[in-house]
């Protein structure tokens, strides 16, 4: 089931549809705002969720309320009413294309971040809200990560702990002893910040750590010298080896330092030996040891060589770890009580950047998947382009879009880049999802491992999608691609609306009701009549020549299965579509209607009403019931000149003449009313 602003989005008679009138959430629904410092740079949170709030103040330093401008700006929204969410919660689902990076923690919780405009969104279940353990260790220290493309910030692989003002970076291979170091350290009263991953900042010409949260992180076997190794039950990792996870604060009592200076860098080695051994490096052992563990983005090569210099002079040291984590812990201990805290490396300001610092060229986001199949689309009139690297999208987007409805030279109005992965874990039936929407930020994740997200102000749309979803050519057409181009529709000039839509020589009457009123089974109907079939789930509206004009949906029409015992044809012509636990018989247009897709100019308005009478009666609606009919029909609620030229459509429709017609379930009886009514030389003589 798709749900936006805790309301129902899927209408499962009328098939996939966005049917939320909070599907766009705005700053009054974020009544709860506070400033922090993450990993340098000042992001504001906006939430409804107090509990988000606490948990960010554990881990970031909060700022003024009106301290200056903020890099970031993050919006979290809990939908109160949603329980279905809860623990055990999966392995979280990373994925990015161009601006966009995404989130997806379950079907329910997702957040989705546009690097260009630096924000983050964000849509959780209360439950999810409420799992402190969830924030502390996946949330809050992926964001930096996800943002640092468009912040400053650089990511060291390595630990870093505090003493009395003086940061430690501890850094070197896997299996070193960076956790283990971090833990025996705590116990004599260092700070902790991290163990595994420590982003990098600068300000005015100094070099400072931040911690983003996580917890600490052992092997097994560490648990036979740290008592406290055990209070936590081993957890699996990628690799198959066991890992023991500790909360710094909560099971070990530890200081949580959220920022420090660094004063010392320490390159760790195993060794064998009874007793610890450190000694000073040289800067070629610096420079070295930071091309294995300093994780640059090549997007400001200028600000990566000031990090690294910052680096390079520091105090450096080489620590031959062995022996009991006490007496090396003692050891680091001499080196922070140094009292020096600077030393002169020579030839630092010579060494090259590109040389010794490793830009980061791996992609576990995906962001730079090659897309090497292009098509330009053309869309209810408008002229856009399709990227891909699936040759099924392809194939899909060709039978979609006919190259005929534009000229050629029109101007590209849109831009639609969708990735496929090979993901064994993503196949029919298509899988629940959730809305969320901030500004011209706007996205859709269809289960944990789908989305689809846009910029309005970019006209830039990106999706992610299985192959072997993308291969089920109905619900790729009527789930993935309806949701993208709902999501572009403003940008495009279009209004959608919940509402069928039929014709004859180009006068359109448009189907009006709730769900279950039986749109979709009138205008095919109404298709055996001689009317031409437009849409049965969704009309785009635009203006025209001071005319509301409407264009139906390019997706098949959807039917229920127990429709077909009405159509026994449907099963014959149509294609099975799961939905969770919902089927349904999804009937190409190409079937229903003969010309290519074109608008037709509304001259009749019908609103339906099923099962209340069973010999049919037509009413004319009052100004004021037809408006309130209208008013109910946007899929979602639109924001700022999004909305104005939706209300401006309304109320140019509002001016066409409006009828009720209540029937019993013989979709045949309504659509002859409808024929009646589009026939008629005088449509008021239709009414009895």
């Amino acid at each position: 089931m798709v749900r936006g602003y805790g309301l129902q989005v899927m209408d499962l008679e009328q098939g996939w549809r966005l049917d939320s009138r909070d599907f766009f959430r705005t700053q009054a629904q974020m009544p709860l705002s506070e400033s922090f410092l993450m990993a340098g740079s000042r992001c504001r949170f906006s939430t409804n969720s107090e509990a988000i709030l606490v948990y960010a103040r554990k881990l970031f330093a909060s700022l003024p309320a009106h301290g200056g401008n903020t890099d970031v700006d993050c919006r979290f929204w809990v939908d109160n009413f949603q329980t279905t969410s809860a623990q055990p919660w999966p392995k979280p689902y990373f994925r990015g294309l161009g601006q966009f990076v995404f989130a997806g923690f379950d079907g329910l919780n997702s957040l989705l971040v546009n690097l260009t405009q630096r924000q983050v969104i964000g849509r959780f279940t209360r439950s999810f809200a409420e799992d402190e353990v969830l924030w502390k260790k996946i949330v809050f220290p992926v964001l930096p990560a996800f943002l640092g493309p468009s912040i400053p910030v650089s990511i060291l692989h390595g630990a870093c702990v505090e003493h009395k003002g003086r940061g430690l970076l501890l850094v070197g291979p896997s299996g070193t002893g960076k956790s283990t170091l971090a833990l025996a350290l705590g116990r004599i009263g260092f700070g902790y910040l991290t163990d595994d991953r420590t982003y990098l900042s600068l300000r005015n010409d100094r070099l400072f750590a931040w911690s983003a949260g996580g917890f600490l992180k052992l092997r097994p076997d560490a648990s036979g010298h740290i008592p406290e190794a055990g209070v936590r039950v081993a957890s699996p990792r990628p690799k198959g080896e066991n890992i023991i996870e500790l909360d710094p604060e909560d099971d070990l009592g530890f200081k949580r330092v959220k920022c420090c200076e660094p004063h010392s860098l320490v390159f760790l080695e195993r060794g064998a030996g009874a007793d610890p051994e450190l000694r000073q490096t040289n800067p070629a052992e610096v420079a070295a040891c930071l091309e294995r563990d300093l994780k640059c983005d090549a997007n400001d090569a200028e600000f990566q060589r000031q990090i690294f210099q910052g680096l390079v002079q520091l105090p450096c040291y080489a620590l031959r770890n062995q022996g009991s984590p006490q007496a090396v812990a003692r050891a680091l201990l001499n080196v922070l009580n140094s009292p020096a805290s600077k030393v002169q490396l020579p030839s630092a300001p010579s060494l090259s950047l590109t040389a010794t610092v490793r830009m980061s060229t791996g992609d576990p986001l995906r962001r730079a998947t090659p897309l090497d199949h292009t098509l330009p689309i053309s869309v209810m009139g408008r002229s856009g382009s399709l990227a891909t690297n699936s040759m099924a999208i392809l194939e899909s987007a060709r039978k979609l879009f006919p190259k005929q409805e534009t000229p050629g030279d029109a101007p590209s109005k849109f831009m639609w880049r969708i990735v496929s992965e090979m993901d064994g874990k993503a196949s029919p039936p298509w899988p629940s999802s959730a809305a969320f929407s901030f500004g011209a930020l706007r996205f859709v994740n269809i289960g944990q491992r789908g989305f689809v997200a846009a910029n309005l102000e970019t006209a830039e749309a990106v999706g992610f999608i299985s192959e072997s979803l993308a291969q089920d050519e109905p619900g790729f057409a009527t789930v993935f691609l309806a949701t993208l181009f709902y999501l572009t529709a403003p940008i495009l000039g279009l209004a959608p609306l919940k509402a069928g839509c039929v014709s004859k020589e180009g006068r359109g009457l448009l189907l009006l009701g709730p769900s279950r009123s039986g749109k979709t089974s009138c205008a095919y109907a109404s298709s055996k009549l001689g009317l031409e079939f437009h849409a049965d789930m969704a009309s785009f509206l635009e203006l025209r020549d001071d005319e509301v004009r409407a264009w139906g949906e390019f997706w098949p029409a959807l039917f229920r299965e127990e429709t077909a015992r009405i159509y026994p044809e449907l099963k014959f012509l149509g294609r099975r579509l799961e939905h969770e636990s919902e089927t349904f018989i999804a009937l190409d247009k190409s079937l229903l209607c003969r010309q290519p897709a074109r608008p037709v100019t509304l001259a009749l308005a019908v609103v339906l009403e099923r099962g209340t009478h069973e010999s049919p009666r037509m009413t004319r609606l009052s100004p004021r019931e037809y408006w309130d009919v209208l008013q109910a029909s946007p899929p979602y609620e639109e924001q700022g000149s999004f909305k104005d030229h939706q209300e401006q459509l309304l109320t140019k429709l509002a001016r066409i003449p409006a009828y009720k017609l209540t029937y019993g379930n013989d979709s045949a009886e309504a659509a002859m009313f409808c024929r009646s009514l589009l026939t008629a030389q005088d449509i008021l003589k239709a009414v009895p």
